[in-house]
């Protein structure tokens, strides 16, 4: 399971997204440099792995474990 958040500005709390909202802000996140994104991957199942590999254009041998 991975929980995201993001907040919009510097002090402000973060509000909880679902993970396809995440992924949907990071494809944009250069748009808005001030805001933050939070990902808290405690259990990810294989698909959401799948999902941060390629958001994040991770290398696969990077989250084979």
């Amino acid at each position: 399971m991975i929980r995201a958040a993001i907040s919009r500005s510097p002090g402000e709390p973060a509000r909880a997204v679902t993970l396809d909202e995440a992924l949907a802000w990071l494809a944009r996140a250069a748009d808005f440099p001030d805001e933050v994104l939070w990902l808290d991957c405690a259990a990810p199942d294989q698909d959401e792995v799948r999902a941060l590999e390629s958001a994040l254009g991770l290398h696969p041998l990077t989250v084979e474990d």
